[in-house]
């Protein structure tokens, strides 16, 4: 049996590209409940319609800054895909945005994720920041730069906020 089975998983931001394609992973691997967990700001149902065909998979309307929904959601979950955000190049067009969802969002999955006593959460993060950073020549006026720190700032809070939350409760990676 896959450690993917026979779990209730969650899966934050699961109507988008990424969390769509776990969310397909999972009903092959035959889950008995998956949860999708999106605002759909960016996610679509249509990214859903082959995962939504088996009937184990359920979708709840929500944005992860909604701390209360969040702890609602989380109960009785066994694993957590975080793959919730806001696009990139967003960060720097909307930082307070990106503070509130990135930092803010991450913080109430982990935190709700411990009150529920979720054996394991899985992370994203996008390595588009790396890229950004290599692009050349880059002034330090640009656009591109700012969004290349509120990435490379908002991947390593989230990496920081997994560590805590896993030096604080035995999680593994």
């Amino acid at each position: 049996m896959s450690e993917l089975q026979a779990k209730r998983i969650l899966i934050t931001g699961g109507a988008g590209l990424v969390g769509s394609q776990i969310a397909d992973l999972l009903v092959r691997e035959n889950n008995p409940e998956i949860i999708i967990f999106d605002n759909f700001v960016r996610g679509r149902r249509e990214n859903l319609s082959g995962a939504m065909a088996n009937g184990r998979v359920q979708i709840v309307t929500g944005d992860i800054r909604d701390s209360k929904l969040v702890h609602e959601v989380m109960q009785g979950i066994d694993l957590v895909f975080h793959q919730a955000a806001i696009r990139i190049t967003q960060c720097a067009e909307e930082p307070r945005l990106a503070l509130e969802v990135l930092a803010d969002g991450t913080f109430n999955v982990l935190e709700a994720a411990v009150a529920a006593k979720v054996k394991k959460v899985v992370a994203a993060s996008s390595p588009r920041y790396m890229v950004s950073l290599r692009s050349s020549p880059r002034p330090k006026s640009t656009t591109l730069t700012i969004t290349a720190r509120f990435t490379a700032r908002q991947r390593s809070s989230t990496k920081d906020f997994c560590e805590a939350f896993m030096k604080c409760t035995g999680w593994t990676m």
